[in-house]
């Protein structure tokens, strides 16, 4: 029984490795074609320097937690509008103050695109 097995499947290997030599292999050798291509490429000492004028993490980590601040105070503020200061008047000088807070937020904006909040 066991040579039974080891006949078919020395017969289902040889199979296999006739179905695998009939199969013709596509040819890869379009990586010859590319070689002349490798010189239009830039090289890396050709990069640009780093900046140095950029702002250390510590700065940006002060100038985000003044910002997280301010919209707190904000925040505060408009829960503590009172139903008596909600005149055209006091909202329109509320809406000046709050104008003038998000502008001061624009000038730090490092993208300086400042049309779409507007």
């Amino acid at each position: 029984m066991i040579q039974f097995f080891k006949i078919i499947t020395l017969c289902l290997t040889l199979l296999f490795i006739h179905g695998c030599t009939s199969t013709r292999v596509p040819n890869l050798d379009f990586f010859d074609n590319k070689k002349n291509d490798l010189g239009k490429y830039p090289r890396l000492s050709d990069l640009p320097d780093l900046p140095e004028n950029l702002r250390s993490a510590k700065k940006w980590d002060t100038q985000v937690k003044k910002i997280m601040n301010d919209r707190k105070i904000v925040n505060n503020n408009i829960k503590d509008i009172n139903e008596e200061q909600t005149a055209t008047d006091n909202i329109l000088d509320e809406i000046v103050t709050l104008k003038s807070l998000v502008n001061s937020y624009k000038s730090d904006d490092p993208s300086g695109s400042t049309a779409n909040n507007e």
